[in-house]
């Protein structure tokens, strides 16, 4: 189909102008009729009818294709909201706060708005409202993606009953029904808490490693709060506040607060389950293991001769324990484990040395005589460790227990301790001289006496 374009008219000075053309359109017959007329001149173009649009179906055309392209924005407009709306969901996951670690499988879990417990699978994500249980054997361990932790102890029932993330701080809150907890908060934001309830009582933690343990004595709930380090705020139902500094404790009974206690090493180290989560704890590269405890006692050797000679009394003080070098030679792991006592038989006042094998490496050990913690000492890169004691003045003869104690190693000995004996006690080192003595007296004197006859008996002679 051929184009019409505008027709140019030369004039007399050269110059080409484009006409201006007034454009009818026709009928003859059969075809159309295009009359032209530019500048007095008039030009007649047929075209056969259907060879081209009409200028009504142009329009037409231009108008339902108008009303469509606004029929289909209008469309996108509704449905794009939507759209992005499912997108939006797909691309955002849920935000894991915190995990279950299971210890043994006698762990169970009952989810929020659920009825029953099942058994807990390592890893499980928790959520607020989760409550977490263990039997006489179980024992859990719950991880906050902050680096925080809760230990469940066999026979605990535990519920998270705060775990969220706003505004930019964390929000961890769970309560104890009934058992023991092992809780160490990471370093707190300002906005960011952490607390433990338990018998109607809150504690706040600012940094800390403390234990909870509950129970029912006489139908009542009873509630043991420890603080290992740090500080620890425990505020009542009825606003009564305790503050705990490290190794303090408090009883709440019935909602009322007791009376602060002081906590030696021993009570902290003596207590398994603290013990155990310490060196859990150093494991996991969090805490100093038993360097997080106050420094144990240095020594309590009486004065060799207080209470007047003979063998001292009052039951005598703990042995003083020193770290000494590994032997060398060791392989890690090692093939077995145990300790060697170098002179198992001592006196009071002596010095026992040995050494073992068979523990963690770089691991923090403690020493304990007759079950109670006397000091510490620390595995080389083999797991081999080495010291000696000091038996103080005052110990009762007769056998005792030394033992070495890791994560996972437990090393014992028998010590025998000499009691006093005539021969070595120092009112009677001289009783053979005294004897000998007395008898080298007896004879001079009897040499004496007999001379002194023999003399008397010649005078008379004489």
């Amino acid at each position: 189909m051929r184009r019409w374009r505008p027709r140019r008219s030369l004039y007399s000075d050269g110059r080409t102008r484009v006409a201006r053309a007034a454009v009818r359109i026709g009928s003859s017959g059969g075809d159309r009729v295009r009359r032209v007329q530019a500048e007095g001149h008039t030009a007649m173009v047929r075209r056969q009818a259907g060879s081209g649009p009409s200028r009504h179906a142009t329009r037409a055309s231009i108008a339902l294709g108008a009303t469509l392209l606004l029929v289909l924005s209008a469309f996108l407009a509704t449905a794009s909201p939507a759209v992005a709306k499912k997108k939006s969901k797909a691309k955002t996951p849920a935000v894991t706060l915190a995990t279950l670690k299971p210890q043994s499988p006698l762990v169970q879990v009952k989810a929020k708005g659920k009825k029953g417990f099942t058994a807990a699978k390592n890893g499980r994500v928790l959520k607020q409202g989760d409550e977490i249980r263990t039997d006489a054997q179980g024992k859990a361990e719950i991880n906050y993606t902050d680096g925080s932790l809760t230990r469940l102890g066999p026979s605990t029932d535990f519920t998270i009953t705060k775990l969220t993330n706003k505004r930019g701080g964390r929000q961890t809150q769970g309560t104890l029904n009934v058992g023991q907890t092992w809780n160490r908060a990471a370093k707190l934001s300002q906005t960011s808490s952490f607390e433990v309830k338990a018998g109607g009582t809150t504690a706040t933690v600012e940094g800390t490693a403390f234990v909870v343990q509950c129970g029912n004595t006489g139908g009542v709930l009873s509630c043991k709060f420890i603080d290992v380090l740090d500080k620890v705020n425990v505020t009542t139902q009825s606003g009564a506040l305790a503050s705990l500094l490290s190794d303090t404790e408090v009883t709440v009974l019935a909602g009322q607060l007791g009376d602060l206690l002081h906590l030696s090493y021993s009570d902290l180290a003596g207590d398994p389950w603290i013990l155990d989560n310490l060196l859990l704890d150093q494991q996991e590269g969090k805490g100093n293991g038993l360097g997080d405890l106050p420094a144990p006692p240095t020594t309590t050797t009486a004065p060799a001769n207080q209470g007047g000679g003979g063998g001292g009394g009052g039951g005598g003080g703990l042995p003083l324990v020193s770290q000494d070098a590994t032997p060398g030679g060791t392989q890690y792991p090692p093939t077995g484990g145990g300790i060697t006592v170098e002179n198992p038989t001592v006196e009071v006042g002596g010095i026992v040395a040995f050494h073992g094998t068979g523990c963690l490496a770089n691991e923090t050990l403690q020493v304990l005589w007759d079950g109670q913690v006397v000091g510490t000492l620390v595995a080389d890169a083999q797991g081999s460790y080495a010291g000696h004691i000091t038996i103080p003045t005052g110990t009762a003869p007769g056998a005792h227990t030394l033992t070495v104690r890791g994560s996972q190693c437990l090393h014992s000995a028998t010590i025998t301790v000499l009691g006093a004996s005539l021969a070595r006690t120092g009112a009677s080192n001289h009783t053979i001289t005294y004897v000998f003595s007395s008898f080298a007296a007896i004879a001079v004197g009897l040499v004496l006496v007999v001379g002194a006859r023999r003399r008397r008996r010649v005078a008379r002679r004489t």
